[in-house]
């Protein structure tokens, strides 16, 4: 190839002289500017110069091998500097299947998700006999931030209000969005949503109550939403409220809308994503603990759609073989006591929302579907809700039920939101 002119090659040196002086955080910081969060690399090698073929090409063969550590954590790794920050680091490694986390490794960036949450707190507790609830690993992500909340001796009481953004409280800010969990009882499913809309405005999700601890569940939609209300008009007792509710998580907030309605409070948005009328919900038969469990794992992204069709189609005996194989691969994931929680929630939940029957409200709603039915639905699931509403403002949104709140799906999301909310 040509040589480049002197001057010329002077200012590339320069150029990469000044890259290597930046973290892959100032990295990722500056792509965010530019690029969709599912655009940005997880992970950055840098090089002196690119490796070319005779010919003048890149030589992808002899590109480096990227070290696995630095590499895998996409950040400089840190090593732990007293025993809890080498328990908590070893622990983290160790539930996300990776060789090291260094102290700043932040859990939900490395792939957690609530599940593994579940199943990283209750290898924090068999440890250090500290008991955290997962609403205090979102505040402190890192095994840095958890070790000095650890030997702060913090007291967590269990809570079902889970702040989506750390930014503290909404004084001054815009009225938040509250995010209502959905059948699983977490509501860790809106983290990508919370980070995807603007900084000015809290959101906050809101867990079932159990959760995060030995309370017995709700099992009745009114009751939920008379316990959510009180929670929210608490924290934020101007209004007006904006709901948000993924899946059965819609049917609550719209039972919250009536609440707020009656007590004279104002609603603002209310969003139903991917939510069937339980007025047209057919009766079903009381589900296995193994398809709960299956149906946790797909709210977390850990099984695909094809599986869970597969399994739709399979008779019965089969669908136990097929699922019990499935969860073997994950059946150290948590403990039989956080499991039977879980299920137990997951039942309660179910068991409101079949009985339940939503009256008409004045209030208009905004319908979010995802454009990939799972369960073959032919029916637009907004029609249910037709007649229970004056007005229904109808958007489709790429992705299936359980990817809609991931990215780039969330993405359209937080841009619809955007322009709704004041």
């Amino acid at each position: 190839g040509m040589q480049p002119p002197p001057e010329q090659e002077q200012k590339q040196e320069g150029e990469g002289a000044q890259l290597c002086h930046l973290t892959r955080d100032e990295l990722r910081t500056h792509l965010r500017a530019s690029l969709p969060d599912w655009m940005i690399p997880a992970r950055f090698v840098f090089v002196e110069a690119l490796p070319l073929t005779p010919s003048g090409k890149i030589d992808r063969r002899a590109l480096p091998v990227p070290d696995g550590d630095a590499w895998e954590t996409g950040r400089e790794y840190t090593a732990p500097r007293n025993p809890t920050e080498e328990m908590l680091c070893g622990i983290f490694a160790d539930i996300l299947g990776m060789a090291r986390v260094g102290i700043d490794g932040d859990f939900f960036d490395l792939g957690g998700h609530s599940l593994l949450t579940i199943r990283l707190l209750s290898s924090i507790r068999k440890a250090s006999q500290v008991d955290i609830p997962p609403r205090a690993l979102f505040q402190y992500p890192t095994p840095k931030a958890l070790a000095t909340a650890i030997r702060a001796r913090e007291e967590w009481k269990p809570s079902i209000v889970l702040p989506l953004k750390s930014g503290g409280q909404s004084d001054g800010f815009k009225a938040p969005l509250f995010c209502i969990h959905p059948v699983g009882g977490g509501a860790f499913c809106y983290r990508e949503l919370a980070d995807s809309l603007g900084t000015e405005r809290m959101v906050y999700g809101i867990q079932a109550v159990g959760f995060e601890g030995e309370t017995q569940p709700l099992t009745d939609i009114t009751a939920m939403a008379d316990r959510y209300v009180a929670e929210i008009t608490a924290l934020w007792p101007t209004g007006p409220y904006h709901l948000y509710g993924w899946s059965s998580g819609g049917v609550i907030a719209f039972e919250m809308a009536q609440q707020l309605r009656t007590a004279d409070r104002e609603v603002g948005l209310l969003v139903l994503a991917d939510t069937v009328c339980p007025q047209l919900s057919e009766k079903r038969e009381e589900p296995e603990d193994e398809a709960i469990l299956l149906h946790l794992l797909a709210e977390v992204g850990e099984v695909e759609p094809a599986f869970f069709r597969e399994l739709e189609d399979a008779a019965p005996e089969n669908r136990q073989t097929r699922l019990r194989q499935r969860l073997a691969s994950g059946s150290n994931f948590m403990d039989a006591g956080d499991v039977d929680r879980l299920v137990r929630i997951f039942r309660a939940n179910l068991k409101a929302i079949s009985a339940y029957r939503p009256s008409p409200t004045e209030k208009k709603i905004v319908f979010l579907s995802a454009r990939e039915q799972i369960e073959g639905k032919v029916d637009s699931l907004e029609s249910g809700w037709r007649g229970l509403a004056p007005q229904i403002a109808h958007h489709t949104i790429c992705g299936n039920h359980f990817t809609m709140h991931r990215q780039p799906s969330v993405q359209e999301i937080a841009k619809i939101l955007d322009q709704l909310l004041p």
